[in-house]
């Protein structure tokens, strides 16, 4: 049985290599539906550029050459964390996670979703400066996970 992780990267993978002519018919959906769905795939983009930094500096998978290009993919969904919620779903009947204390509360998600890209920003320059000091790279990850953790104790249902 496959991880949820790697299932969502694979699907992610998938899509990504279809054309818009190849992708998957898909019934009618409104529009509180695709804002979930794009930003559940934009959170699950963001997971997976940490997870893949992850394995590569914590766990030693052999891939150093990848990690800036994973930290640029991170920064990139970090920028859109904000944009994905502009369009308020609280009261959908739609699968959503999103607490609605996100739009009720929006300085302080904003305030959230702007620490991200900023301890992402860190975590980049930490990558450049792997060869000098390893530890600030595992201790840049380590903040950026507890940033999506804070952000999620506070705004996100479990389900």
């Amino acid at each position: 049985m496959k991880s949820p992780c790697l299932a969502a990267a694979l699907a992610c993978l998938a899509l990504s290599s279809c054309s818009p002519e190849e992708l998957p018919e898909t019934p009618q959906i409104d529009e509180a539906q695709k804002a979930i769905m794009y930003r559940q795939h934009n959170m699950r983009a963001l997971s997976a550029a940490y997870r893949s930094l992850e394995l590569i500096v914590r766990h030693g998978l052999a891939r150093e050459a990848h990690m800036q290009e994973h930290t640029e993919a991170l920064m990139s969904a970090a920028r859109r964390v904000e944009d994905n919620f502009a369009f308020p779903t609280p009261d959908s009947n739609q699968r959503s996670e999103a607490r609605a204390l996100i739009w009720q509360d929006n300085e302080g998600f904003t305030q959230h979703a702007h620490a991200l890209l900023q301890k992402s920003e860190i975590l980049s320059q930490s990558v450049d400066n792997l060869a000098v000091d390893r530890q600030a790279l595992l201790d840049s990850l380590d903040v950026v996970r507890q940033q999506c953790l804070d952000c999620h104790d506070r705004y996100r249902r479990r389900p």
